[in-house]
Order: C-alpha cells, then structure tokens, then sequence
C-alpha cells in the first residue's frame, strides 16, 4: 500500500511500525490507498448510528464473515459484504483494519452490522466516471484478468470492466482462455470498442493488438515450396488448419490431403496431429498460406493425368459420347 506523507507529523524512517487503515480499492498499480488510524467520521460517546463510516479491527474470520472491533463495541461484516468479489477464505483479513459503513443497528446497540462492500461500490463507481471521461477507442491500458468464460476474459481496468474476446486474447488459435491468462494477472490490453446500450457501458479489448503480429514476424522465413511440420488446429469440411509457425496457420485444402480419394478430412487428421506440410502460396496481403500434405511426385503424377483428361475431352469422338452417355458415368474402352 501507500500512505501519503501529509498523513505524518514528521518524516518517517524505514522500519517504523504505524497502525494504517486499508482504503476501499487497488489504484491502477495496485496500490492499496492507506492512512494512519484516525476516524474516517467523528462519533461521538460508544454508539453508533446507521451510515456512519468506522475504522474496525479484524479480530477474527469464519466462513460466515469477519468479526471485528470498534472502540470496544463488537461488530460483524457478513462474507456478502467483505468485497464486491469473491473470496475462498477471509483469514488474509485477521489484523487489518478496514475502513466499513454501518448498516445497521440492533439490540440498542450490542449488535452492529457493517459492511466495507458499500464503500467499495462507490469507490468503483466514481473511478468508473472518471475513467470513462478519458478513455477512448485506441488506447492501450493496464488492467487485471477478473474471471474466465469459454468465450472469453472479463478485465478490470480499475473500477470498469471489459472483455477480451476468446478470439482477441492470442494470434494463435485459442480454445481455452485460461492457456494465454490466468485471475489475477496484470496485462495490457486495446480498447476496441466502447459501446452504450440499455444505460451499461460495454468495453471490448484486445490483448493480441498488444502483441508483435506473428505473420510479420516470420513471414520472412516462410518460403514457397518450404517443406515444415505443423499442428492441426481445425478440420472442417473443405480442409484442415495446421500451425506452421506461432500465430500462423495454412490450409490444406481436403484435395492436398491423401493421394486417394476422401470423403472428409477427419478421415485422415485428428486435431493436434503434428503433420508434415509442404506450402503452396503465401498471400500476405489476405495472410493466407495454402499447404499440401501430398509429395512434390504425387502432385505432378495427378497433374499430369489432368492434363491428359483434358486433351481426352477435346477429342470430337469423345465429346460425342460424353454428350451421349453423360459426363458423370465413367467411360471404359475404345472408340
């Protein structure tokens, strides 16, 4: 944490112990915002009244909330109102004090319920206007991975949220999200889009627009006719993906797969297969690359056969009986 020095009477040295209140939420650094121990609001005598802000002290933590101390008057913050997230345990509280709202009151004052959860959410909130008011499309900030979905990253920028999109979180193909970032992780994202509708603000990011484009990268060391291994990433109807390179990926198109005839490309390939590819074309201006699994002989073999199909069909004898008998049926012997 950090505690500002107007806080002191005089300027402190390393070492010297202080009690310091935790203030309601992490700066962009991550920076706890503390102060020496003082009332965050006058009270007056040993009562306290709903709305007023205390400074307590942590005494104990049990799956129900934490059990705290206010100028001798025992209070209790349920685990609902602890944090604005999630916590498996509470016990990293025990000997904090913490800056906290009473929100009620019972038993003339015996039983006092407070909860730091609402001074947490107006803290967000101020600092969510004030990042709004500066934040524009383009702009690259810090912020920390929140929580993970399938299609998906949530991030907090410090008091606003946004998403990278399972598709915005890596150049290379992602299935999960938790392969590229993990909770808690500090990153830096792209503002792409920041998006009002129905009074919630929505903010979409990327985290691969950070990063170095891989097909610049290493389009230098792709060459025509190359010859590499690769990953399958993707088999779909007309083809299989195969990761020749990090964040690029070709196409074997379901004609390059197997000299024979087959019906669909899993016939062959199963996802992560590592495959030995030949590239085809390299087309940087679409970033495309086209690959083949069959052999430089293979492919002149059927070439050759296609021209020579070819020539057959523009033979006038042929022509006559494929317009008699159809083009589709296979035609045997002789004329």
């Amino acid at each position: 944490g950090i505690c500002s020095l107007d806080q002191f009477d005089s300027f402190p040295n390393s070492g010297d112990r202080f009690i310091f209140v935790l203030g309601p939420a992490q700066d962009a650094e991550g920076l706890w915002p503390l102060r020496l121990e003082g009332s965050a609001t006058p009270v007056k005598g040993q009562t306290l009244e709903k709305g007023q802000v205390v400074e307590a002290l942590v005494k104990k933590a049990n799956k129900g909330g934490l059990e705290l101390s206010f100028k001798g008057i025992r209070c209790f913050m349920p685990s609902s109102q602890v944090d604005v997230v999630h916590h498996e345990s509470f016990d990293n509280f025990v000997g904090l004090k913490l800056e906290a709202k009473v929100i009620e009151v019972r038993e003339g004052g015996k039983n006092v319920i407070l909860s730091r959860r609402a001074l947490l959410i107006v803290a967000q909130r101020e600092r969510r206007k004030e990042l709004l008011k500066n934040l524009t499309v383009g702009d690259t900030v810090e912020g920390t991975v929140q929580s993970l979905q399938p299609f998906g990253a949530f991030v907090d920028l410090g008091g606003l949220q946004g998403l990278v999109h399972v598709a915005e979180l890596s150049h290379s193909r992602v299935n999960d999200p938790a392969q590229v970032v993990k909770v808690g992780q500090s990153i830096r994202v792209k503002v792409l889009k920041i998006e009002k509708k129905e009074g919630k603000t929505r903010v979409a990011l990327s985290l691969k627009q950070t990063m170095e484009d891989p097909f610049v990268a290493a389009s230098g060391s792709l060459e025509v006719g190359a010859e590499l291994s690769g990953r399958v990433t993707k088999i779909l109807d007309f083809g299989a993906f195969v990761e020749v390179a990090p964040g690029i990926e070709g196409l074997v198109h379901i004609s390059e797969i197997s000299n024979r005839r087959i019906q669909h490309p899993s016939a062959v390939l199963k996802p992560d297969m590592v495959v030995q590819v030949t590239i085809l074309s390299i087309d940087e201006g679409k970033r495309k690359v086209s690959l083949t699994m069959r052999s430089a002989a293979d492919r002149e073999k059927d070439n050759q056969k296609k021209d020579a199909d070819a020539m057959r069909v523009e033979d006038p004898s042929v022509r006559k009986l494929l317009a008699k008998f159809g083009s589709n049926r296979e035609l045997r012997g002789g004329i």
